[in-house]
């Protein structure tokens, strides 16, 4: 306790000069400056900093998931196209000819015409690589004949050369014929059938 008193007289007598206070409470302020750095400025610095640093790889993360997110539609709008690419392939160079798919058509077709379908004949194509030559054609693409005995006016035969034409999947037609009928025939049948229509075409396919 003496010592403590002690203490406290010295600092009272040091304290009694103007210019000694003015250095004890530059002293007070400057250990009180330390006080605030050491236990509440720095922590929170700190603090801070390390809140930062979290949300910087939160964003990071985000950016990452948001970058996958946009390569996975990417991917999944190129599958897509390849899909849709490979069914139109499929439909244009089936594995195998469907007749009865071909034969509906052609029956479509000549309605749409408004032609009279007489015969309709399927044939294997074996005159495919050399009709070709001199390309190198792949030995998987064969090829189905198909010929077509119609009757209709010259126009509806027309038309329906004009449709097979248009098809999405290949018809190539190799020739046909338009004749006009006999005046005997011509005397027995109406307007609409005076001629007749021999076609001969060819139907592609990809065999694996």
């Amino acid at each position: 306790m003496a010592v403590f008193d002690g203490a406290a007289a010295k600092l009272n007598e040091y304290l009694q000069t103007a210019q000694h206070r003015s250095y004890f409470i530059a002293f007070v302020t400057l250990v009180f400056i330390f006080i605030m750095v050491v236990f509440g400025i720095l922590p929170a610095y700190s603090a801070f900093s390390l809140q930062g640093v979290e949300n910087q790889k939160r964003a990071d993360a985000i950016e990452k998931l948001k970058k996958k997110r946009d390569d996975l539609q990417k991917l999944t709008l190129e599958s897509q196209q390849k899909e849709d690419i490979l069914a139109y392939f499929d439909f244009v160079f089936p594995k195998t000819p469907d007749q009865d798919e071909i034969l509906n058509q052609m029956i479509q077709l000549a309605d749409r015409s408004f032609i009279f379908l007489k015969n309709i004949n399927f044939q294997e194509n074996n005159q495919l690589q050399r009709e070709f030559q001199p390309l190198a054609l792949d030995p998987a693409v064969q090829s189905l004949s198909l010929s077509i005995l119609a009757e209709g006016s010259q126009q509806t035969l027309n038309s329906f050369i004009g449709e097979l034409e248009n098809q999405r999947k290949i018809y190539n037609i190799k020739n046909f014929i338009i004749t006009r009928k006999s005046s005997q025939d011509i005397q027995r049948t109406t307007p609409d059938k005076y001629y007749d229509l021999n076609l001969q075409l060819n139907i592609y396919y990809f065999a694996e």
